[in-house]
């Protein structure tokens, strides 16, 4: 966390990794670290990543304790808000070029009609 007040993002993903992997190789219950790791690929866009890792550290701190720390509530919640937001992107985008592609279709249909209706 030193890092991340540092504002060196890099080290600060490596060393919230490492500690992540410390306590799974350890069975630590309480998986803040890789929470704060979550956190921190959901900010860089590897949602796919950081939900999976989410997941894991929740299944962990529900087993270690059934109450969740606020920070690690904020966290998990973070992490849900922003791939809702980018699914929500995706599908936006997907029903825009979805109109765009029918609006050219009909254009050509209508376009086709006319010129065969000009010659007869």
């Amino acid at each position: 966390m030193v890092y991340s007040s540092l504002g060196n993002h890099d080290q600060a993903c490596y060393w919230l990794g490492k500690s992540a992997l410390d306590d799974i190789k350890c069975a630590v219950r309480d998986q803040a670290s890789l929470l704060f790791l979550a956190e921190r690929l959901a900010d860089d866009g590897d949602l796919d990543r950081a939900r999976r890792y989410m997941e894991f550290a929740k299944a962990c701190n529900l087993a270690f304790c059934q109450r969740l720390r606020t920070y690690q509530v904020n966290s998990v919640v973070s992490v849900l808000e922003k791939a809702s937001q980018a699914s929500q992107s995706r599908i936006n985008m997907l029903l825009v070029m979805a109109g765009v592609v029918i609006a050219l279709l009909l254009a050509a249909l209508l376009s086709l009609y006319y010129r065969l209706q000009k010659r007869r």
